[in-house]
């Protein structure tokens, strides 16, 4: 059941890194101290409690809601949140109302698992939200537009390619007294450049010199 819980936030946190800024590791981060490999204390741990503020203020945005200014360290985003499940039509009964309705103190008795259904339901609640569905809409469309664009400068750049070798191909078939060693040489360092446009477009990397 936990190995569940672990892998839907992992997926979450996934589509929520960008849009609320999660840094590398944060959700291992946060997975730890959930578990319990983090520090104990009376309250909840700030990298805790700052993911549930920020899902809380994105919920409350597409509710057209005055964001509220929580503490991390205060009571009233754990409320909210007991709040927000029980309007919720899609309630689990694991999800335990009674305690978050006791603020921070009622959030410290809940088992791993419970605090990781919290904190799964206002990550889906928040992926629910238009904001977030639009935001992952246009990742979605910039990405295909990417690709094509790749797709594009790839062939182009694999054209440009041929086309010097096809000219360097004729400049050697002269004779040696004919050939002019400039030309040679600025056709060969096109090639190489060419050459590493298009090695790049493949790795995802920069471009390059491609015009």
């Amino acid at each position: 059941m936990m190995l569940g819980l672990h892998f839907s936030f992992m997926n979450s946190a996934a589509h929520l890194q960008r849009v609320l800024k999660i840094r590398k590791g944060q959700p291992e981060k946060i997975l730890q101290v959930i578990t319990g490999g983090g520090r104990i204390g009376r309250e909840v741990p700030s990298v805790v409690a700052d993911l549930h503020i920020s899902l809380l203020s994105v919920i409350q945005e597409d509710r057209e809601e005055n964001p509220s200014d929580y503490s991390r360290n205060g009571d009233a985003w754990i409320i909210d949140t007991g709040k927000y499940i029980s309007e919720s039509t899609v309630i689990s009964k694991e999800l335990p109302l009674d305690c978050l309705s006791q603020g921070v103190l009622g959030y410290k008795k809940l088992s791993p698992s419970l605090k990781l259904h919290v904190l799964n339901f206002l990550c889906d609640e928040a992926l629910s939200t238009t904001t977030l569905k639009n935001w992952v809409l246009k990742q979605h469309e910039s990405a295909t537009e990417r690709k094509v664009a790749a797709r594009e400068k790839f062939r182009a750049v694999k054209e440009k390619e041929k086309e010097l070798k096809e000219k360097l191909t004729i400049k050697m078939a002269k004779p040696r007294f004919l050939r002019n060693g400039a030309e040679i040489n600025s056709l060969v360092s096109q090639i190489k450049e060419a050459y590493e446009d298009k090695k790049a477009v493949i790795d995802g990397g920069e471009a390059g010199r491609s015009s």
